[in-house]
């Protein structure tokens, strides 16, 4: 077996190429990438390319495995490969370990990877936009007089101009970032025959108002002192240098 990781492009990516000996003593040359980037996903990855390569399909589908839940799939397969090896950082693997455990498992867990479609996550998505989690971090239910609650909670939020508990968008976005990713991984080993259709989530582009020239000028000559002139010109490190540089040249 073969894996190697690839820093030739802007991301580094986990490959893996081999040449094995099929059954009627031929050599044949595999390669490819895992859709999960680690070592251990190009490593799986390598194995289910072998097997459909003895088996006489080496472009075909993947070998049908037992269909499991959610739950299952990303607590016996998925997340003991997911996150070793270079391509995650820390940060990323502790965020999709959130996704997972606050909103995924809870909402969605119970299902078979089969069940999983467009409508049921797009109800888990509206949930988390209107009504967010519950404090032992469980999506709430439908149940009417708790849903009342929670709309009389956010309402009463709203008015004190406190920040609504429903999660925004580009959090809704990157949770189904982490869902996709689950899911991509479980056909490529052969657990879902097919990708489903997941809803699409939009993310406005942030709106960003500029100071105007004369409005610049003045913000600059408002500064106290140095430091703060500095900081209004130059990125941190620089007004570092900048400073010091004055104030070198001040003393000789």
């Amino acid at each position: 077996m073969s894996v190697y990781c690839d820093e030739s492009g802007r991301k580094k990516k986990w490959r893996y190429r081999a040449k094995i000996r099929l059954h009627d003593g031929r050599t044949e040359r595999i390669s490819g990438t895992s859709a999960i980037n680690t070592k251990q996903g190009a490593l799986a990855a390598e194995r289910a390319h072998i097997e459909r390569a003895l088996r006489g399909q080496p472009d075909g589908p993947p070998e049908k495995k037992e269909v499991l839940t959610l739950t299952r799939f990303i607590d016996e397969v998925w997340w003991p490969t997911y996150p070793t090896g270079r391509g995650n950082r820390p940060t990323t693997v502790q965020e999709k370990e959130v996704h997972i455990r606050v909103h995924l498992k809870p909402a969605l867990g119970h299902l078979l990877l089969t069940d999983i479609d467009a409508e049921k996550v797009t109800a888990l998505f509206g949930d988390l936009r209107t009504l967010g989690h519950s404090r032992k971090g469980k999506p709430a239910r439908d149940g009417l007089k708790r849903r009342r609650r929670e709309e009389e909670k956010l309402r009463a939020t709203q008015e004190r101009h406190r920040k609504p508990r429903g999660l925004k968008d580009k959090s809704i976005r990157n949770i189904r970032t982490t869902l996709s990713t689950i899911l991509s991984s479980a056909v490529e080993w052969g657990y879902l025959a097919a990708m489903p259709r997941l809803p699409k989530v939009k993310v406005d582009d942030p709106q960003w108002e500029w100071y105007r020239g004369e409005e610049a000028r003045r913000l600059v000559r408002a500064a106290r002192d140095e430091w703060e002139r500095a900081l209004l010109l130059f990125p941190p490190p620089r007004a570092r240098a900048w400073v010091s540089r004055s104030r070198s040249a001040g003393g000789t």
